[in-house]
């Protein structure tokens, strides 16, 4: 089984777009207001297209951060789960899926988490996740993230597969925004 995922963001930084190969070994992921649990590297993606096995699976829009070793990266990002599966506890917490957009920014460079939005396709806009407690329990003493981690918050409000189709969530802040396109195909 895979150990890491290599995540290649586009991170967009003082006009700049710059592409660094990240080794992710560590990731959590925190659904609404649940404590975060460790999810296996291998439930990372960058596909803009994404089976699941049925309608029944759940998307929760979410901010994704990233260590890097020039600080820590704002990724939109997906979490799907089954709700069956939650209802398991930590151990179906942890069977969830993340999509990772491979749009990013540095977060020191885009002044401020508590401006960000996660923006669902047909106009509903949801708060930024509040990460700051996260963040607090796992920052070093140099307010980064350890290099090689994830820390994923999702919303607990969340958008059925349905049929599949296209989702595009878009995290605003800034006066820019990322965009994360994803193509659900449900498989019969």
């Amino acid at each position: 089984m895979a150990m890491q995922f290599i995540y290649q963001p586009h991170v967009r930084a003082e006009g700049m777009v710059i592409t660094p190969d990240l080794p992710l070994a560590r990731v959590l992921v925190a659904l609404g207001d649940a404590a975060p649990v460790a999810v296996p590297a291998r439930r990372l993606v960058t596909d803009q297209q994404v089976q699941v096995a049925r309608a029944a699976v759940t998307l929760h829009p979410a901010l994704a951060l990233v260590a890097a070793s020039e600080g820590t990266l704002a990724v939109p990002a997906c979490v799907l789960t089954d709700p069956d599966l939650l209802a398991t506890g930590d151990a179906g917490r942890a069977a969830v899926d993340v999509v990772l957009s491979r749009q990013a920014w540095r977060l020191d460079a885009m002044g401020g988490l508590e401006a960000l939005t996660v923006a669902m396709e047909g106009g509903e806009t949801l708060p930024c996740i509040a990460l700051a407690d996260m963040l607090a329990a796992c920052r070093t003493g140099d307010g980064k993230l350890p290099y090689g981690m994830a820390l994923i918050g999702a919303s607990a409000r969340n958008m059925a597969a349905g049929d599949g189709g296209r989702r595009v969530l878009t995290l605003q802040g800034s006066g820019e925004s990322l965009k994360l396109a994803l193509d659900l195909v449900v498989l019969d």
